[in-house]
């Protein structure tokens, strides 16, 4: 029996990396204004920024429903296939909920809902990590217990310009931005227990990329033996080029190559 993978977009895995991979990407919906997108298909990443910039306020999101997930779960066990949904942090979207009742409306034990308790380039970590498992001959219940554990050690630290967009969307509190958007200040988020927290500020970019790094370390480090990913955000990733070879000795010493970008 095979093992099928199905992730949600907000994963940030593109169409293409999706085929690579074998696994089953969901849309959300995107929506500014007016126009209503499917996210990553009818807007890829480049025209989500070019948005973003046109409209200069944060999009609107729906999640996914519970129809969709389940369609996408009886194709799966249509094929005799067992299936590892993973899913954003259901306290950032209700995209999990709405994998749980399409698993219950189904009644199918052979289908495994995972709330990853993060996002992007952090989820995608736990697919990349369930693929090598079920490479390596591990059953689904194996799977998906591993990566019900490994969520809880996942950590999602990001340095930001500013917190506009955290604060209109309502990720972060006016009262908790208070003095983390100076100008030459960068904060610093991350996200704990599925939830986004401010982590520290920092005044130039030297100071924040020591900030940065500290709070790497105090969470444990990267382990180089589990998937992990430097990112990005916008229409360029020079800034995160910069960092990553300001800082090559944090990556015991690999070239910028050698580490993963999304």
């Amino acid at each position: 029996m095979n093992i099928k993978f199905i992730v949600d977009s907000a994963s940030d895995i593109t169409p293409a990396e999706a085929k690579e991979m074998g696994v089953t990407v969901v849309p959300l919906k995107t929506i500014f204004g007016e126009e209503e997108y499917l996210d990553g298909l009818t807007l890829d990443y480049k025209g989500f920024y070019e948005k973003l910039y046109e409209y200069g306020e944060k999009p609107k999101t729906a999640q996914i429903s519970p129809y969709i997930f389940g369609e996408e779960f009886k194709k799966e066990l249509a094929l005799g296939n067992d299936v590892i949904c993973i899913d954003l942090s259901k306290l950032v979207s209700g995209c999990y909920q709405s994998a749980c009742v399409a698993k219950q409306e189904l009644g199918a034990d052979n289908i495994h809902v995972i709330d990853s308790k993060t996002v992007a380039m952090s989820e995608r970590a736990l697919v990349q990590l369930g693929i090598k498992l079920a490479n390596e001959g591990k059953s689904a219940n194996e799977i998906a217990d591993i990566l019900t554990k490994k969520a809880d050690d996942l950590r999602l630290i990001v340095l930001l310009e500013n917190l506009d967009y955290l604060t209109s969307g309502g990720r972060i509190s006016k009262e908790a931005a208070a003095g983390n958007n100076a100008n030459g200040v960068r904060p610093i988020i991350a996200l704990e227990e599925g939830k986004v927290a401010m982590k520290g500020k920092a005044r130039g970019t030297k100071a924040a990329y020591d900030l940065l790094n500290q709070l790497i370390e105090e969470s444990g480090g990267i382990d180089f033996d589990l998937p992990y990913s430097v990112g990005f955000g916008g229409l360029s990733d020079e800034l995160a080029k910069k960092y990553m070879e300001a800082n090559k000795e944090f990556f015991n010493a690999r070239s910028i190559d050698e580490i993963p970008l999304y």
